[in-house]
């Protein structure tokens, strides 16, 4: 990712309204869409290789296979051939790994996503399912567990710090996303949910950085109790601008929001794009 390029496309305004508070404000500049349009699409092929991976495996299809037919990949149209609700859930899940990854969420620029979890998402496989058996995929109940993970890490390979990422969207604007988000995010769970799921995945990853995560992780999971930091990231993405605001913002950036209840450090990202349906439709290939 062009990190030059994807912050001219969302430029950003950020407010640390307290030391535990901060709130960031992505605004997207339509005219700037393009030039970063194939980043995001390799982007998000990225984040969900793995999930195309396991339809694959359980099909008896072999990418390393120099006879196979790139034409016969049973994942190539995962997972596009979803219904888009499903792919907004999935958009907003990706975008928090990318602020996460590339717009310093609490001050840190060494948050990393180590994988991400769509293949944990059965509903999803099942829809799939459906449109292999030439059926229309229907609305897929959503995935549980938290919606991205990062860390950083220390120079011994040890985890560092954590960061949960709760992500709401919506092509328009919806102030009962912003509300359950925060109280989603808000769990008593120190130590994140899903990690185990994240070492699953890591196990099965071609990348030679995922044995030093599976252990990082597994290190990180044995700790009791619990001594990294976590840290919380909430992103809402909507396709309409407040207009009766006088700061531009849906989400108050001078306090947390009375749904977060827990006392962690709190990060709250919202990311105004022009057409959302579009470029849900643009990163995912999907074309009805």
């Amino acid at each position: 990712m062009d990190s030059t390029r994807l912050k001219e496309w969302l430029e950003t305004d950020t407010v640390q309204a307290s030391e535990r508070y901060q709130h960031t404000r992505l605004v997207e500049r339509a005219d700037r869409r393009a030039a970063v349009l194939d980043d995001l699409r390799a982007f998000w092929r990225a984040a969900h290789a793995d999930a195309k991976e396991y339809i694959r495996f359980a099909l008896g299809y072999d990418t390393l296979d120099p006879l196979a037919d790139p034409n016969a990949d049973p994942a190539a149209d995962f997972p596009a051939v979803l219904d888009l609700l499903t792919l907004q859930g999935y958009f907003g899940e990706v975008l928090a790994g990318l602020i996460a990854e590339y717009f310093e969420p609490h001050g840190e620029a060494n948050w990393r996503v180590p994988a991400y979890l769509f293949r944990g998402h059965l509903a999803a496989f099942h829809q799939f399912e459906r449109t292999r058996q030439d059926e229309p995929a229907n609305r897929s109940m959503g995935r549980p567990g938290n919606d991205c993970l990062a860390f950083t890490l220390d120079e011994d390979g040890d985890v560092a710090q954590a960061l949960v990422c709760e992500a709401k969207c919506t092509l328009d604007h919806d102030a009962g996303l912003i509300a359950d988000a925060h109280q989603q995010i808000s769990d008593a769970n120190y130590r994140p949910v899903d990690v185990m799921q994240l070492v699953h995945v890591l196990a099965d990853s071609k990348s030679p950085h995922a044995q030093v995560w599976v252990r990082a992780l597994r290190r990180y999971l044995n700790q009791r109790p619990p001594t990294v930091p976590r840290f919380d990231l909430v992103v809402y993405v909507c396709g309409r601008r407040p207009v009766a605001s006088a700061d531009g913002c849906w989400i108050d950036r001078a306090s947390p929001h009375a749904r977060y209840t827990a006392s962690r450090h709190l990060q709250a990202t919202e990311v105004h794009l022009v057409d959302v349906e579009q470029l849900i439709r643009d990163v995912y290939g999907k074309s009805r």
